[in-house]
């Protein structure tokens, strides 16, 4: 599905060439010329703040947003709400399981008084990660008959089967890309776009490990913004952390990340 034309009041878009290839993006570098100076920034919040520049629309995001977003950040105060849109989804078993019940309800009511096309629209790809389960094989046929229900009858759906692994493994070896590129109406150039996914499963934050923003969510999340709805966030503060000097002989990674983790929660306002 083609993104819908920015306002781009910021004149912002721009082309861009690698090798023979022509592209298009939204430039932060652009943006300063309004906004200034972008530095103090942390890179979530960049890609944010590109984010609304790729689908302001004067209603649901405005230049407004976009100034509260980088003052926020240099001023420490009020605290802006944003509207966010994901590059893609990617939902667990068992909540892709009580979405697709849901959205089964939902197709049925809408083919029974015949009010749209029998079809649903999710505004963004999203990828269902299947795993073995402990049901029967009957149960089993009937979760997987439900869940490939969707995957016909709601467009931009695809669901990975079991024995691939769990998904947040996938979401890091298999999915995550870094930078994605999508289609932009009134343009035959494609458009490079930072690639930010919403997920349910618990451990699925991990994927910020890539650069790549994410964090997991409900269904009920999830559901709405299938259905269209536009996400909205409260901007948390960032805390940025510099590692100097070399860790001890016999000290993991994993080590290192569990202290600086005590070190942030405990210093938590």
């Amino acid at each position: 599905m083609p993104l819908s034309r920015s306002r781009n009041s910021l004149n912002t878009y721009q082309a861009l060439i690698v090798g023979s290839q022509a592209y298009t993006y939204f430039s932060l570098k652009s943006a300063e010329q309004t906004l200034g100076d972008l530095s103090h920034l942390p890179c979530c919040m960049r890609i944010l703040l590109e984010n609304l520049l790729r689908y302001e629309d004067e209603k649901n995001i405005t230049q407004d947003d976009m100034r509260a977003l980088t003052a926020y950040h240099a001023l420490h105060k009020n605290i802006p709400t944003i509207s966010f849109h994901p590059a893609r989804f990617l939902i667990d078993a068992p909540a892709a399981l009580s979405i697709m019940t849901d959205l089964a309800v939902l197709h049925e009511a809408i083919s029974t008084n015949a009010i749209a096309p029998t079809n649903i629209e999710c505004p963004y790809p999203t990828d269902i990660v299947m795993a073995p389960s402990q049901e029967t094989s009957d149960q089993q046929a009937e979760r997987y008959r439900l869940i490939k229900w969707g995957e016909k009858t709601i467009t931009n759906v695809h669901v990975i089967p079991p024995g691939h692994g769990p998904s947040n493994h996938i979401s890091l070896n298999a999915l995550g890309s870094v930078v994605r590129i999508a289609t932009f109406e009134e343009s035959d150039a494609p458009l490079v776009i930072p690639d930010t996914v919403v997920g349910t499963d618990p451990y699925f934050s991990t994927i910020n490990g890539l650069g790549i923003l994410g964090w997991n969510t409900d269904s009920l999340e999830i559901q709405s913004l299938i259905l269209g709805h536009t996400s909205r966030l409260s901007l948390p503060g960032v805390v940025g952390v510099k590692l100097t000097g070399k860790i001890h002989k016999g000290t993991t990674a994993t080590d290192l990340a569990l202290a600086i983790t005590a070190v942030v929660s405990n210093n938590d306002p």
